[in-house]
């Protein structure tokens, strides 16, 4: 049973039980491998990996079996001993046995690795991370997964290929790198990635790739350090095909050029037969687009020194704190890199530019923090009845003090009282009112106090 319950009421909480029929199969305390739990999972089986290291190479030719971890920070998988490439895991679809269950595996809470210790620009892995490949029928998830250290020579490390759709939320590529890239997602309907950032990550096509999807949405995403392994042309953080794609919210800091090709040069994206959406985007030096072939583009409400000045567009430099940079040696992936910080500066004209109508109490950043947050002492420059919404995935925390002011529109009122309900609900920052750094409760209590204590 999942032990988190959720307000409902001033007074009443309700539980959320797990998937009715599914079993957990829990390794080690059940079974001493992933792969003997592998082995012994039914459809609609969740196979949970309690904090450490385990080997991967597991292979599923069943849609219905999903894993969880404890935290990207505490459970990892990492590859067997012996190296005969194959994917650390995989999902197949057999195409067998339909009427199992639903068709959507889940991967959580967990971080792959590519190997352990050793220079990762000189050693290769020769695996990838993850391989899900379905028969044009299925949902696949991913949350709160982090992989890292993996260099793939002429493969991906993280293919998603022929599904109904694909979700990933709040995902982390770090130290990733292989020649088709660091994430491919290709034939589907519909793919979300939502909060998820790439760090220090190239490809020799791109570090994201989308072909042949009828939706996309990027959001609340972001780029740094995504470089190039390409030897002769320009290769993007972001490249479309055949897609219909919005892009918002997301975040684009400095590229460059790979390691392993240290004169080659990068850009945010590049376009071959798609239609291209970019809303409320912020983005450092480098070229937009490196390539854009019966392609349309829109910029709206977009920062950047080389944005169109339409559609509210502000042609300026975002003003990173810290946009990163690949060090004095000038290549991404060595030891001298910089990831930076793209949150804004203070003097940022990205801070309150944006309206913020589509977004919720407790809606929270691609760091986790508030989302909308009105800096009082910058003037509201965005559109809509929420106008204190910033440009990019990273909101200014700015001066706004008044910490019972949980949907920060500047005054104190019963919809506070719902925004932290809210709050609680999705364990967003803002949720905590006695400054412990942790959302219980006790922060109700801690709630009504600041509220009847009043803002100045």
């Amino acid at each position: 049973m999942n032990n988190c319950t959720r307000i409902t009421t001033v007074a009443a909480c309700a539980a959320f039980a797990s998937v009715s029929g599914a079993d957990e199969l829990r390794v080690p305390q059940d079974y001493a491998t992933l792969a003997a739990a592998a082995v012994a999972a039914m459809p609609g089986d969740v196979i949970v990996l309690d904090q450490g290291v385990f080997e991967g190479q597991v292979i599923f030719d069943d849609f219905h079996i999903r894993i969880r971890g404890q935290g990207a920070g505490l459970t990892f998988i990492v590859p067997a001993s012996n190296d005969n490439g194959l994917p650390l895991l995989r999902w197949y679809d057999n195409g067998i046995d339909r009427n199992a269950g639903p068709e959507f595996p889940t991967l959580e809470d967990l971080t792959l690795i590519g190997f352990a210790g050793g220079d990762p620009s000189q050693q290769a892995s020769y695996r990838q991370g993850l391989s899900v490949q379905g028969q044009n029928v299925g949902r696949f998830t991913m949350q709160r997964v982090r992989f890292e250290e993996f260099y793939v020579p002429n493969q991906l490390v993280c293919s998603i290929v022929n599904l109904d759709s694909f979700e990933a939320n709040d995902c982390v590529f770090a130290n990733t790198s292989g020649e088709e890239g660091s994430l491919e997602i290709r034939q589907m309907d519909q793919a979300v990635l939502h909060r998820c950032s790439f760090e220090r990550s190239s490809g020799y096509r791109g570090t994201l790739t989308l072909t042949s999807i009828t939706d996309a949405t990027i959001e609340n995403c972001s780029f740094v350090g995504t470089a190039s392994m390409s030897l002769s042309t320009v290769r993007p953080s972001v490249q479309l095909a055949i897609v219909n794609a919005t892009i918002r919210n997301c975040t684009f800091g400095a590229g460059g050029a790979d390691v392993t090709s240290p004169s080659a040069a990068a850009g945010h994206f590049s376009s071959f037969n798609s239609a291209i959406q970019l809303e409320r985007c912020a983005f450092g030096d480098g070229a937009l687009f490196t390539g854009n072939i019966n392609s349309t583009i829109e910029f709206d409400r977009c920062i950047g020194l080389q944005v169109p000045a339409v559609n509210g567009n502000i042609v300026a430099d975002p003003q990173f704190v810290d946009p990163g940079d690949p060090g004095a040696d000038g290549v991404w992936r060595t030891a001298d890199d910089n990831t930076g910080d793209l949150t804004p500066m203070p003097t940022s004209p990205m801070i309150d530019a944006a309206g913020g109508e589509a977004f919720g109490p407790g809606a929270v950043d691609a760091l986790g923090n508030p989302r909308l947050v009105d800096v009082t002492d910058i003037a509201n420059t965005g559109t809509g009845p929420i106008p204190y919404l910033d440009i990019g995935a990273i909101e200014y925390q700015g001066t706004n003090t008044c910490i019972a002011d949980v949907n920060a529109d500047g005054v104190l009122s019963p919809a506070d009282f719902t925004a932290w309900i809210a709050a609680f609900n999705s364990g967003a920052p803002a949720c905590d009112q006695n400054g412990d750094r942790e959302c219980t409760p006790a922060d109700f209590t801690a709630w009504i106090a600041n509220y009847n204590a009043g803002c100045d």
